[in-house]
């Protein structure tokens, strides 16, 4: 697969992944309990994306050769910090730490898409 297509996968599984989260945080503030059904059935779902985000990120990184750059790492960081934050805001069904998550996770995309990585 060569960059621009394994770009373009990449960035769609984000969008599903983003849209996902901000459905799931959405719920979360209105209605817990429809969150939980959606939550439990789309478990496995979000466990396939963040997989897939993963795999194809580390993939990209390491075609791209841009190892050095200060915006990267620090895109990289935060990305794998919201996991965690995502995780136990979910699991206590905090609309607070669930929405922290949210909002790293587009200011992670805002960074990935307004540097041009193509």
């Amino acid at each position: 697969m060569d960059y621009s297509q394994l770009l373009a996968a990449h960035k769609g599984i984000i969008y599903l992944f983003l849209a996902s989260i901000t459905f799931k945080v959405a719920l979360l503030i209105v209605n817990k309990e429809k969150f939980q059904v959606v939550r439990d059935k789309t478990k496995i779902v979000e466990m396939v994306l963040g997989t897939l985000i993963l795999a194809s990120g580390i993939w990209l990184f390491m075609k791209s050769g841009a190892t050095s750059e200060a915006w990267l790492h620090t895109k990289i960081l935060l990305g794998i910090l919201g996991i965690p934050l995502a995780i136990i805001g979910f699991r206590r069904k905090s609309a607070l730490l669930a929405g922290g998550a949210l909002v790293i996770f587009l200011y992670v995309f805002y960074m990935g898409i307004s540097k041009g990585f193509a």
